[in-house]
């Protein structure tokens, strides 16, 4: 964690540092039990908004494909999961699920799985959820607020739901508000000044 939080990741089953968007990033196997547990993310317990961005490169067309989630086991509420091609929805779209207690998918409209880098966000205010594609606004959908759990976050597979994308993902970031677009674009730039690509 390079931000001032000190957030440590403990590696499971072997994913890999590779070169990511900027520096390192981790490479996970497709359809693996490959992830990351951030254990001591207490802000993000209790959130009544959220941003969850994160650049990554993938081909994975497979179903399912956890990028980043807050969610352990079937005994524990999910709070959410941002993946991609959820229920076979479509291969390489975006998807978020908001969690109890009202535990529905969003999707995307832009598949992402053409081996390049792609900065993906992905916000909800309590009452939308936004997706957003290389900055750009890719789909907004009405969908309630994210549910709320201690579990801790993962990124790539998590214990309960398994499946990882198989690609490379770098730059995790979380915010507890929907961030603008214009930060969003912003940020983009920035990122894209700075790419392998």
């Amino acid at each position: 964690d390079l931000s001032s939080n000190g957030i440590t990741g403990t590696f499971a089953n072997s994913p890999t540092w590779t070169t990511g968007v900027f520096g390192n990033g981790i490479n996970f196997g497709i359809d693996s039990t490959q992830r990351v547990a951030l254990t001591a993310v207490t802000a993000a317990n209790s959130l009544s908004q959220i941003t969850v961005q994160t650049w990554i490169k993938t081909n994975d067309t497979s179903i399912d494909n956890s990028i980043v989630s807050k969610y352990n086991s079937a005994t524990s509420p999910i709070s959410w999961i941002l993946a991609t091609n959820q229920n076979s929805y479509g291969a390489g779209i975006v998807s978020f699920y908001n969690g109890a207690p009202s535990a529905s998918w969003a999707n995307g409209k832009t598949p992402i799985h053409d081996g390049r880098w792609h900065f993906i966000t992905v916000t909800n205010d309590g009452s939308t959820t936004r997706f957003y594609i290389d900055g750009a606004l890719d789909n907004s959908v009405a969908h309630a607020a994210v549910g709320n759990n201690t579990e801790p976050v993962y990124i790539g597979g998590n214990p309960y739901w398994a499946s990882s994308i198989g690609g490379v993902i770098d730059e995790v970031k979380i915010f507890n508000y929907a961030r603008t677009q214009a930060e969003i674009e912003a940020e983009y730039r920035r990122g894209v000044s700075r790419t392998h690509e």
